[in-house]
Formats: structure tokens, sequence, C-alpha cells
């Protein structure tokens, strides 16, 4: 199986392509194929050490994955080893996903829009009604609720300034064109 993986600590330089042993599930884990793995800025510290004790090296990054178990379910899933062929995740951290849904956009809501919505939601306890003010929505947390959908089957979630009507992406144009977007209520 080919996998990414680093023995030391360091910058993109130290990430290396290797043939390693499958991984074998235990009890209560699943196998996945990976079709793709999140790369967050959380494997970033891994990497440079700042996350990660030296008795965890060799160490293959990535914490999220799309993929297929072997009973063919497209899952998204939480996992360790990530960035990989092969990937171990536990029954209870998959989630079965649609085959149309693209596998970036799957990836894009498990860290960061979890995250997300989890300090939008139940750290500032947003409200309908209420206002939040999101500087600079360059990353994938700030950008994700910026997605969401505006329909009052929502919660009337949505931004402002709204998007422009050209059908564009928010993800190419907002963190450059918008240095604040504000949110009138969230999805519940």
């Amino acid at each position: 199986m080919r996998a990414i993986q680093f023995d030391r600590f360091g910058g993109p330089e130290v990430l290396t392509l290797r043939d390693l042993p499958e991984p074998s599930p235990r009890h209560g884990e699943l196998l996945i194929t990976v079709e793709a793995a999140g790369v967050n800025f959380a494997d970033t510290h891994q990497v440079d050490g700042s996350y990660l004790s030296p008795d965890r090296l060799p160490y293959v990054p990535g914490s999220e994955v799309v993929g297929r178990t072997q009973d063919g379910r497209r899952v998204l899933a939480r996992t360790t080893g990530g960035y990989a062929e092969l990937a171990l995740a536990g029954a209870e951290s998959v989630i079965d996903i649609p085959d149309d849904l693209p596998a970036g956009q799957a990836l894009a809501l498990l860290m960061q829009g979890l995250t997300a919505w989890h300090l939008l939601r139940t750290a500032a306890r947003l409200l309908p009604g209420e206002s939040v003010v999101v500087h600079a929505a360059a990353g994938g947390v700030a950008a994700s609720p910026y997605n969401w959908p505006s329909s009052s089957a929502h919660g009337g979630c949505g931004p402002w300034p709204p998007p422009p009507p050209s059908g564009n992406s928010p993800w190419r144009w907002a963190p450059t064109m918008w240095p604040s977007i504000r949110w009138t209520s969230l999805p519940t």
C-alpha cells in the first residue's frame, strides 16, 4: 500500500511516499479504500512536531477520508493515517455519503464545517435574528457557513452582502472580495 509518511519533523520536504503493509481492521474498525483525504491545518502541525511527540514517528498523517468500505459503501470517515491508499476507521466514525457528492465537499463538512457550526451554534449560541461578523473568511472554518443554504428551511442562514448573481462559488471570491461577512441566523 502506498502512503505519505514522515519520520522526522519539518516542512513538506519530510513527507515521503512509501510502500507500507496494508492495515488490518480490529474489532469495531472498518477498512476504507481511500478516494480522497482531507488536508487540514492540524496536519501541518503534526508534520512540524507541534501536535505530535517524537515517539509516534514514523507517522502517516490524515484525519479524514472519503472512500469505500469493503462492502462497497461510500463513506466519509474520521481516521488516522488517511494519507494512504487504505485507512482504518472506527465504525462509529463513518458516515454514509451519496455517490454524487464530490469528495472535496464532503471533506469540507467534517472538520471545518462541524467546527464552524459548533462555534456559532453551541459556543456562541447564535439565535435567529442575531448577527455575527466573520473577518477575512479565507480559511475553511470561516468560509464554511458562507456556503450554508439561505432558505428559511435552514433557519434563514445567509451571508451579507449576498454573493454575486453570476453563480460563482463563494470559495473563489469570498476571501478576497469581502473582508467581513455577516450571518443573520444558523441552520439547526
